[in-house]
């Protein structure tokens, strides 16, 4: 595992709280950190695809980067273009500005974090006001850390099996 490239991904981590593990798939660093919703904690995986030379360094749209790779729930963060919203237009956000970082998250309603498996790495879900705490749905799908981890792996490992030849990591 490359230090430097370590040392280079954290640098331009994008996010609010650190990553709660990082380390490197096929010369591609990867990530897992929390969603950061105190009702619903979850965590995310993430891949940082390299600033030039790749394929999807000059993808303008997550939806792009989505269609090239495989991952649960597919990719919903990343970059995008701008666009409206309530007539209000926003100036969305590039690849470069986010450091290459794309990801994916396990809040939608069909995935399910234990409180105990929260509990390994120091996460706690907050009840709702009124009281009411979430239930896992039939069929949900449970998360646990290793999934995730193996999860965010995966995506690294395909952005860089995505290299041209000459870039790729023997």
């Amino acid at each position: 595992m490359s230090e430097a490239l370590l040392i280079a991904a954290r640098n331009v981590w994008p996010m609010k709280s650190d990553p709660i593990e990082i380390g490197i798939e096929n010369g591609i660093p990867w990530a897992i950190a929390q969603n950061g919703n105190p009702y619903m904690p979850a965590l995310c995986g993430y891949a940082q695809i390299p600033a030039e030379g790749h394929p999807l360094s000059t993808v303008d749209h997550f939806r792009t980067i989505d269609d090239a790779v495989r991952t649960p729930g597919g990719i919903t963060w990343g970059p995008i273009t701008p666009f409206e919203l309530a007539g209000k237009m926003l100036p969305g956000r590039t690849l470069a500005e986010i450091g290459g970082w794309v990801g994916f998250d396990t809040g939608h309603s069909w995935d399910y974090w234990d409180d105990l498996e929260l509990a390994r790495v120091g996460l706690t879900r907050v009840p709702f006001p009124g009281g009411y705490v979430p239930e896992s749905l039939p069929n949900a799908k449970y998360w646990t850390v290793d999934a995730i981890r193996d999860a965010a792996k995966t995506l690294a490992s395909q952005i860089g099996y995505m290299r041209t030849p000459s870039q790729a990591v023997i």
